[in-house]
């Protein structure tokens, strides 16, 4: 069978709660050809106009459309994927689109499970994706940009093979000036304060290879400023104000590299997971160990820094020791937040012998 479909005007509503779910205007295809005994289908272009998806979290951790299905016939579904996969190699139906074009789209994203709800608009999506197919070894390359909420953007680019990710995936993630106080839902949840105010710059890098995950995460923050602090019993609170103190520099931005490493098919991989567990051991080191999470950014052994030390009963700092002040300057100065506190010691015992010693010199070296 050879031929082409146009649809317009499709409506996915929730006819429960009278919620739309899903639409578009336009989905073309352009041609298409279907073969039997085996199943073959391949569409040479589909394009889908004004697509528009609305994800939603609820309160109880549910999404959306997990209503849309009874509950026994989902797991009978999911039964039956299971059992159709684990004929290894058996393909009843192979599938390929060559290319699908997608303009002018939109998705809307809320998680009210969050201390606070969190919500986010991707809108004016526009791209390309190359070769999407069921059939083992088939790459795929995608290349898709749109505006998130009011100034900020996406770009997803790479590719992968969509019959297994697992087996192959090679992906840029981009989002650029996004309004970190939108994020505040997320923010009380992970370390319990709002977010006022800031920019949030994020370059994710994802490869897989065989199950095996290596990524690299780039993320800048950009001015942020705390709100609130969020009182639940479920909640771990962190530092976050001294680590923001300790991260950010002289113009207010915070650079983080935060790599990525595990084996995908592990029961207990979660790549969320793993991304708040690295951040929170970051504020964790930085905000019991300052002086050595600071030398470690800034190239200097900052454990030295902790004490400057006096010859016994003097008050004159040596060359060493004013080196030392320096450093610390220099660290104050490009981390305007920190503030350094100075308290003072002293030896009793040496400090006792050697004003001794100095007031017995004088007494007995007596001027000419």
């Amino acid at each position: 069978v050879d031929g082409a479909l146009k649809v317009e005007n499709f409506l996915l509503n929730e006819s429960r709660a009278g919620s739309k779910l899903a639409s578009f205007k336009t989905a073309d295809v352009k041609s298409f050809s279907f073969k039997s005994d085996p199943n073959v289908l391949q569409i040479d272009e589909l394009v889908l106009d004004s697509f528009y998806v609305d994800a939603i979290i609820n309160r109880d951790k549910s999404m959306n459309f997990s209503q849309l299905a009874k509950e026994s016939q989902s797991k009978e579904a999911d039964k039956t994927e299971e059992q159709s996969q684990s004929k290894e190699g058996e393909n009843s139906f192979a599938f390929n689109l060559l290319k699908l074009r997608v303009t002018n789209s939109s998705a809307h994203f809320a998680d009210y499970s969050l201390p606070i709800d969190f919500k986010t608009f991707i809108h004016d999506l526009n791209g390309e994706i190359h070769s999407i197919s069921n059939v083992k070894g088939e790459v795929t390359d995608i290349d898709i940009d749109g505006v998130v909420d009011e100034y900020g953007s996406t770009k997803l680019k790479g590719s992968l093979d969509s019959s297994n990710v697992k087996s192959y995936l090679d992906i840029d993630f981009n989002f650029k000036n996004l309004d970190l106080s939108s994020a505040s839902g997320y923010s009380a949840q992970f370390a319990g304060y709002k977010i006022d105010k800031g920019k949030l710059f994020l370059d994710l890098k994802y490869n897989i290879v065989n199950s095996e995950l290596h990524s690299k995460n780039s993320v800048v923050i950009r001015n942020i400023e705390l709100g609130d602090a969020i009182e639940d019993e479920n909640i771990t609170k962190l530092p976050l104000g001294f680590a923001i103190a300790l991260l950010e520099d002289k113009d207010g931005v915070i650079d983080i590299n935060l790599p990525i490493e595990g084996n995908v098919d592990k029961p207990d991989f979660k790549y969320g997971a793993l991304i708040v567990k690295t951040l929170a051991n970051l504020i964790v080191k930085a905000v019991a160990s300052p002086f050595k999470f600071l030398g470690s950014m800034m190239g200097i052994d900052a454990e030295k820094l902790k004490t400057l030390e006096f010859e016994a009963g003097e008050s004159t700092l040596l060359p060493p020791q004013r080196e030392k002040l320096d450093n610390l300057a220099d660290i104050l100065a490009k981390k305007p937040k920190l503030s350094l506190a100075l308290a003072s010691t002293f030896d009793k015992e040496l400090d006792l012998r050697a004003i001794k010693a100095k007031k017995l010199d004088k007494k007995v070296f007596l001027p000419l």
